[in-house]
Order: C-alpha cells, then sequence, then structure tokens
C-alpha cells in the first residue's frame, strides 16, 4: 500500500469515526427516553433530542397575548431563547452518555493528576480542599495603593458604628479556612506549625486593633491542635472544622464576651451536652457524584459531638430574650442544620450557650456570613423595631474566604429600640 493510500485509508477511518460518534450520543439518547417512557419515569413519547423542533412554536403561543406584531415578535424571541437554554441543559445534564462518561473520566483524572473539579482540589494523603479557599490564601491586592479588604474594613466600621449607637457591642470572628490550618496538606514541602495567611490578612488584625474592634482569630489554636490529642482541628473530606475545633473557638469567644461585657444577672446551670457520634461524608467528597472507587478513596468520616441539652433535657432552642446574638455562616450552622449531615443542636451557638450558661440568638445562614447576615438583621429590625432591644453583644462570625470571593457592602440598620439592661 502506498503511502497515498495509507492517508486516504486513515482520512476515511477519521470520517467514520467522526460520523458514528456525531450521531451515536441522540441515538443512545432517543433510546434512553424511549425506555424511560415504557417504564412510566418520562411523560414524553417524543424523544428529547427531538423536541426541539417544538420549541418555536411553544414560544410563539406564549405570545398570544401580544397585539403589536414587532412586540410580538421580540417577547417571542426572548421565549425561544430560553425554551433552548432550558433545552440544551435537560438534555446535557440528563444525557446517559454525559452520566456514563463524566464519572469515569473525573475518576481517571483524580487517580493519575489529583485532579477533582473546578471546585474540589485533592491534596496529600486524600486531604481535599474547596478551590475557593485556595483562591483566598493566593489573592493578591486588586488595587494597589489601597488597604488589603477595603471594602470589608468599611463594612465591619459601618456596622460596628450602628450597633454602638444602640449600646450594643461588636466581636468579630474572622473564620480560617482548612488552607490556613493545614497548608503542609497542599504541599509536603510547607511547614506544618504555622499557618498560612492570605496577603493582607495581618493588616486587617493590625486595623481592627488600631480601630479597637473587638475580634477573637482562632487560627493559631487551631494549627496548634493538630499534634494535640483533640486534632485533627479540620475534617479531611469537608470544607468545615471539626467539632473539637469548634469547641475551642467557643470557648475563645466566652473569654472575650465576659471580657467585653458585664452581665447584671449572673448566669445559672442552664446548659449541659450529651455526646453523639455521627458518620457522614464530607461536602467536598459529595460534589464528586458517581465516581467510581470515590467511596473507597474519600471515605465516610466518623466525629463526636456534643448536643447541647437545656435544664429539662430539650434540645437547644433559639428563643426568649438574649442578650448575646451570632450572626454566621455554615461554620456556625455545620453541627446545627441536619440537612448538611453532620448532627444537630452541637453547632457555635449551641456551644457558646453551654460556655456562657445564657440563651444565644442566632442569624445563621450558609454562605451568608459577610453581608446576607445583616441584611436579614436589617429585615427583622424594620419588622420589629425592638429586635435588638435587650442583645448588649453581637458576634459577626464570617469565613475569611469571603474577605475576597463577596461583596461587602454596608447595610443600614432600622431604627430600633434602647437596650434593656
Amino acid at each position: 500500500m502506498t503511502d497515498r493510500e495509507k492517508t486516504t485509508r486513515s482520512n476515511q477511518i477519521a470520517t467514520v469515526v467522526f460520523v458514528v460518534g456525531l450521531f451515536a450520543v441522540p441515538v443512545w439518547q432517543a433510546v434512553s427516553d424511549h425506555s424511560e417512557y415504557r417504564a412510566g419515569r418520562r411523560s414524553q413519547a417524543t424523544p428529547r433530542v427531538l423536541t426541539i423542533v417544538q420549541l418555536p412554536w411553544q414560544a410563539w403561543r406564549q405570545t398570544d397575548d401580544q397585539s403589536d406584531v414587532i412586540e410580538r415578535v421580540g417577547a417571542w424571541n426572548s421565549h425561544l431563547r430560553q425554551a433552548l437554554s432550558d433545552h440544551e441543559l435537560d438534555v446535557t445534564e440528563d444525557s446517559p452518555f454525559h452520566q456514563f462518561v463524566r464519572p469515569r473520566i473525573q475518576s481517571a483524572l483524580t487517580s493519575l493528576f489529583n485532579e477533582c473539579n473546578s471546585k474540589v482540589f485533592v491534596g496529600e494523603d486524600g486531604w481535599l480542599f474547596y478551590a475557593p479557599d485556595l483562591a483566598h490564601v493566593g489573592a493578591k491586592s486588586k488595587n494597589v495603593g489601597v488597604p488589603p479588604y477595603q471594602d470589608a474594613r468599611e463594612a465591619i466600621a459601618d456596622f460596628r458604628r450602628q450597633l454602638e449607637e444602640r449600646g450594643i457591642e461588636l466581636i468579630l470572628l474572622p473564620t480560617p479556612v482548612k488552607p490556613c490550618v493545614y497548608p503542609e496538606q497542599l504541599n509536603g514541602g510547607i511547614s506544618s506549625d504555622r499557618p498560612l495567611w492570605a496577603p493582607g490578612f495581618d493588616d486587617l488584625l493590625r486595623w481592627m486593633d488600631d480601630q479597637q474592634i473587638a475580634y477573637v482569630d482562632p487560627t493559631e489554636t487551631l494549627v496548634k491542635m493538630k499534634s494535640s490529642a483533640k486534632g485533627p482541628s479540620f475534617l479531611k473530606t469537608d470544607t468545615h472544622w471539626t467539632p473539637a475545633a469548634m469547641m475551642a473557638t467557643a470557648k475563645q469567644l466566652a473569654l472575650k464576651v465576659f471580657d467585653r461585657v458585664t452581665f447584671q444577672q449572673p448566669g445559672g446551670t442552664v446548659y449541659h451536652s450529651v455526646k453523639r457520634e455521627v458518620v457522614n461524608r464530607g461536602d467536598l467528597a459529595k460534589q464528586l457524584p458517581g465516581l467510581p472507587g470515590g467511596g473507597d478513596r474519600f471515605p465516610a468520616e466518623t466525629v463526636v459531638t456534643e448536643r447541647v441539652l437545656n435544664a429539662a433535657g430539650q434540645p437547644w432552642r433559639d428563643d426568649g430574650q438574649p442578650k448575646v446574638m451570632l450572626l454566621g455562616d455554615s461554620f456556625a450552622n455545620i453541627y446545627s442544620d441536619e440537612s448538611m449531615g453532620w448532627g444537630v443542636s452541637a453547632g457555635l451557638a449551641e456551644r457558646l450557650s453551654l460556655a456562657l450558661q445564657r440563651p444565644v440568638r442566632t442569624i445563621v445562614l450558609n454562605d451568608g456570613g459577610a453581608t446576607g447576615t445583616r441584611e436579614v438583621l436589617s429585615q427583622r429590625l424594620n419588622t420589629d423595631p425592638g429586635y435588638l432591644a435587650r442583645v448588649r453583644v453581637v458576634i459577626w462570625q464570617f469565613a475569611v474566604r469571603d474577605l475576597t470571593s463577596k461583596e461587602w457592602t454596608p447595610i443600614d440598620l432600622a431604627a430600633s429600640e434602647g437596650v434593656t439592661p
């Protein structure tokens, strides 16, 4: 066979492979849709790959209320574009080809290159890291000559001012993320006895000192905990800290509260705790859906939580007229929010109540520590101007990644009643 004949044969083979691949996916999808329809799991007999031809007419029918032709064509175009986008998403996500191939490609990338996906990074010894956390510790200032985290500084200063006007103390809890505490699990050559702070974070702490803004930075404590009997301080396959790390932080917070606020009435023994073992897979491991062998490489973890109960033996509740309030995100919520899978009645608010022996009011939003919790506080004050009437101290917890990944907007609080001693 001559070189020319070999080239022609190769081109023919490549063409056949391309054509087969081009039609194989929609045919596979059509067969799968028909099987789903016959099994009663799909309402339409028409395969999804063919329903696209019905979209223009369906979009046109949605514009029947438009009398002007030009306006109707414009509305039809808008409806059609949305329908096409929804159709593409539906076909892509539910495609049997997509569901079969993606986890196997993911498994190969994880095994060969320690590459999971855009949100998860595999470190040393199977430690998983959240990509935005890595982005935070490596972030550089965007504006030359502007202090690091300037928008956060402005929001913090504004919030402190508004609380002071109501006679309320503010204590910040910037919560370290896993790379800050476990840099050695990213690279074995990094020291394990020192935290990995993001550039500018120490400047932020100095600014808070200069402004006399109270805060608790638990990073050093969590780093030391790694080599103690209480360690580890972070879950191996989850974004969040361990119960022991959260408990240690709650004790630090309680000491800071007692240092800043004098309560006229001493607290009694209102709360106690009971230990409970919890087994769960971390949120980062769960972001690797359908990964063959994923359950073996990233197995479930076992932790011991301490559920907080009141004097009657009932689970802790956010009720009453407390003088302490906690604004927080998923770090505060992980052992409280049942949907996260790590237990209930054992979160940061509960542990703080136990340490203070006082009730704690909460506004806790997963991924909402930077701005969302203050927005909810403002809304509640609009509804109930006396919402903060008895509060003496507000603890504002947020993940340090929010300093570089979230918008920090000053939020105006509605007028509230004065503080009741």
